[in-house]
């Protein structure tokens, strides 16, 4: 039986998004597998989070979490030498982050390289310290996955080192995720008093998540159409919170946005279940998970036509220009007025998420975990 060591430091719970969903879900299908022992190094704060088991240990590393310097301090200097006491044979590193220098074979996720496209909005210190990050796990690495194609494309287009060797192993969603508990919706849309049809778009507020756009998506539809779709929205607020809330001034559509904030996990599924449509128009993307979710809900997906989100979607959502409103105006009206594009799209989303399950990312990723470990 080999040890692997979880490096879960950078962890802050519910705020990590796609990667921390990742985190999360290699970790439960990792337990599974019965030649593989877990030693899951975390802060405090998100080990409250994880339950131990027979072959699942639980290592919590004291440390203040909510300073980015010291989870980074705790990583370079605590974990490797935790990894040797702990016999670990192979370190797998989900968050994107890991230790220069370790004893044992370490395996790196990198979800997206976000900050090289668009580092002007981070500013010269947000970038340079993102740079530093990315470039110290490199160096750490003996093996990276990518989470899609157009992801390790921009590791060999942007690194500054030549990264080792890369495995693509895509995102996975739960097909199971449609099947609700008796009356959720209804519980549902009553607590945050939904409109019958909606236009849904989770995640924070972030700029590159293009919230704005959304915005003013719903305002060309009722204005070129005189058509109304309310847009939900739900997640925390991020940097791009005010650009998108002075969009909603501006278009004189504040009846028509409701921003439900950061929601239960379990009401995600019933959020996507009852919506039109998934509006996903963000301008950079590693993989795009939401749309997984969405495909698996039955929920018809628009979304951006750049970064990784196309391949993830393959022919089952309709793409449009982030940057276009009209045509994403558009895209919404036909989703509203097209029985026969909607069925379908819901028809061939279903198909997409069947054939991309957590299940086959578990078992890509614990079959390389196996090799890098001696196995």
């Amino acid at each position: 039986m080999k040890t692997v060591g979880v490096n879960l430091l950078m962890m802050i719970p519910d705020q990590g998004g796609g990667p921390e969903v990742y985190a999360r879900r290699m970790v439960q299908g990792l337990a599974d597998c019965p030649d593989l022992r877990l030693k899951l190094f975390v802060n405090l704060e998100a080990a409250q989070s994880f339950e131990p088991s027979e072959r699942v240990e639980i290592v919590v590393v004291e440390f203040a979490p909510e300073r980015f310097r010291t989870r980074l301090a705790a990583e370079q200097k605590k974990l490797p030498r935790l990894a040797r006491k702990y016999g670990v044979d192979v370190l797998f590193n989900p968050l994107g982050s890991a230790p220069r220098r370790t004893r044992c074979p370490q395996v790196v996720t990198i979800h997206d390289l976000s900050h090289e496209r668009f580092g002007e909005r981070l500013g010269f210190w947000a970038l340079r310290k993102r740079r530093r990050l990315i470039k110290r796990s490199l160096r750490g690495a003996d093996r990276l996955i990518a989470v899609s194609e157009y992801t390790a494309e921009d590791l060999r287009r942007f690194c500054k080192v030549e990264p080792p060797p890369i495995e693509v192993i895509a995102h996975g969603v739960d097909t199971q995720l449609a099947q609700l508990e008796p009356g959720l919706l209804e519980r549902v849309r009553e607590r945050y008093s939904l409109p019958e049809s909606f236009a849904f778009l989770p995640g924070r507020t972030l700029w590159h998540k293009n919230h704005v756009g959304a915005v003013r998506a719903i305002a060309r539809l009722r204005e070129d159409w005189d058509a109304e779709l309310p847009l939900v929205l739900c997640g925390g607020e991020g940097e791009g919170h005010a650009d998108m809330l002075e969009q909603i001034e501006i278009d004189g559509v504040k009846k028509l946005v409701r921003h439900l904030g950061r929601v239960e996990d379990s009401e995600i599924p019933a959020l996507y279940s009852m919506a039109t449509c998934l509006l996903f128009p963000s301008r950079i993307e590693g993989f795009g998970l939401p749309l997984l979710e969405a495909f698996a809900c039955g929920c018809p997906v628009i979304c951006s036509n750049t970064c990784g989100l196309p391949r993830t979607a393959g022919d089952a959502a309709l793409l449009v220009d982030p940057d276009h409103v009209e045509g994403m105006a558009h895209a919404l009206r036909l989703v509203m007025s097209e029985p026969e594009l909607r069925a379908s799209l819901i028809e061939r989303g279903k198909a997409r998420a069947s054939q991309m399950t957590w299940y086959r990312t578990v078992e890509q990723t614990a079959q390389l975990l196996r090799a890098m470990a001696g196995d």
